[in-house]
């Protein structure tokens, strides 16, 4: 029983205290009693102090009892351990302030009340550290330290890289809202689609506006514009169009610029209906001027990364349309996205970010895995790093979610995948408007 030596010890000490206060032993005591050693006495009148229910003398005066220790239970080594109440915790790991992926993440606990599977919350924010080492030793603590159940990893891709394979080591699960082109985590959500949905549905929004050849411009240096502009040929021609020209850029700098400023030529005699850049967003104005300069006025199309801002004034001068892969689009026709923007509109007076809604997204997710291994028996208060597990394996179990920026799926065969929004920059009067184009399923 866990209160069994505090109480026989409690008793012990008041039984002594009506012996001391006695002067010789209590009526119904055996005066050899008094010649035992100590340790056969306190047997003695423990047992005495089942029969007993209380001692008073005259004259005596009570002395008080010792408190109550708190809740304990017996450790491995005969010790005895605190018993924790349970709690959940939920880790931030940011570059600068994370005000953004703070305010994401606290939209969609203040839903639950901060409660997850009737369990309160608490959420544990770190700045990450520039240097990498540190940064990794930044998120074991946080695992480690912190016993942190689920990680929102808000950084660029490089520490992005960093923080997941930490995560992923200590079977921890991470979901990622910063950078676009860092690399997917192991459990649930990341920025951005996967480069090959990326292409499939860029190929299917070209088709749908009705263009039958494309032409196809790509950085050969990097893995993920690769594949992205390999997916499109491939989903493009599969849905009975065309692609008679497919290019590399060697690189960036001036040579590649050269270099694209010619395949742009190229590709304008062979008057495509749309040409995909698959170029990485800092070339991507100067790309878009470029094509127009070299008599193309068809879509150009881009990849996640590219941005309105960005874009808009170079679309607006070329006069051409542009439109690429976004993460988050307050007008998506969704329920999940409505409720979010109206709620952050209230709660802040300011326009949501996708970082603010990809972190609500994240926290939403891991509140449920949470909820799911705790449904499962498998939420141990006493044991983070199984709770982790659990919570990691609930997010591979995910079928299904429907968030603020997108619907999400998972399988065992192909992970976990969402769907891709295609934003179109439309030259106007006076400056080119940013307009939704629809939501794909890959």
């Amino acid at each position: 029983m866990v209160h069994i030596r505090s109480s026989l010890h409690t008793t012990g000490i008041r039984l002594q205290r009506c012996l001391r206060a006695l002067g010789k032993p209590r009526a119904g005591v055996p005066s050899w009693a008094a010649a035992l050693p100590r340790a056969a006495v306190m047997v003695l009148v423990t047992a005495a102090a089942l029969v007993l229910a209380a001692c008073s003398v005259p004259g005596s005066v009570d002395q008080p009892e010792p408190a109550e220790p708190p809740d304990t239970a017996a450790g491995a080594g005969g010790g005895e351990l605190e018993v924790q109440e349970p709690v959940v915790r939920i880790g931030i790991i940011t570059a600068g302030d994370g005000e953004e992926a703070r305010r994401g993440v606290a939209l969609a606990l203040r839903r639950r009340d901060d409660r997850v599977a009737g369990i309160p919350v608490e959420v544990v924010t770190v700045a990450a550290p520039s240097n990498l080492t540190s940064l990794a030793q930044a998120v074991e603590d946080l695992i480690s330290a912190q016993q942190v159940h689920g990680l929102i990893i808000d950084l660029d891709a490089q520490g992005a890289a960093v923080a997941t394979s930490v995560a992923d080591a200590a079977a921890t699960p991470s979901l990622l809202v910063g950078d676009p082109a860092g690399m997917p985590p192991p459990y649930g959500l990341s920025p951005a689609p996967p480069p090959d949905d990326q292409g499939r549905a860029l190929a299917r929004h070209a088709r749908q506006a009705g263009a039958g050849q494309a032409a196809v411009i790509y950085d050969v240096t990097s893995l993920s514009l690769r594949t992205l502009a390999r997916a499109f040929t491939q989903a493009f021609i599969d849905m009975g169009g065309s692609v008679p020209s497919v290019d590399a850029v060697p690189g960036s700098g001036e040579d590649a610029f050269d270099a694209l400023a010619g395949l742009l030529a190229s590709a304008a005699e062979r008057q495509p209906d749309v040409v995909l850049l698959a170029l990485p967003a800092e070339a991507a104005a100067r790309a878009v001027v470029a094509a127009a300069e070299a008599g193309l006025q068809v879509p150009i199309l881009g990849g996640a990364g590219w941005t309105g801002e960005a874009l808009a004034p170079a679309a607006q001068a070329a006069g051409m349309e542009v439109a690429y892969v976004d993460i988050f689009h307050p007008d998506r026709q969704a329920g999940e996205t409505a409720a979010f923007v109206t709620a952050y509109r209230e709660t802040y007076e300011d326009e949501p970010t996708a970082r603010a809604a990809l972190a609500y997204d994240a926290a939403e997710m891991l509140a449920g895995a949470i909820e799911a291994a705790a449904a499962a028996g498998r939420f141990d208060a006493q044991d983070a790093a199984a709770t982790r597990r659990a919570v990691a394996d609930a997010l591979q179990d995910l079928r299904e979610f429907r968030g603020a920026t997108g619907s999400y799926t998972a399988s065992p065969e192909s992970g976990a995948r969402r769907s891709v929004l295609v934003v179109r920059l439309v030259p106007g009067a006076g400056q080119a408007e940013l307009r939704l184009a629809g939501e794909i399923i890959p």
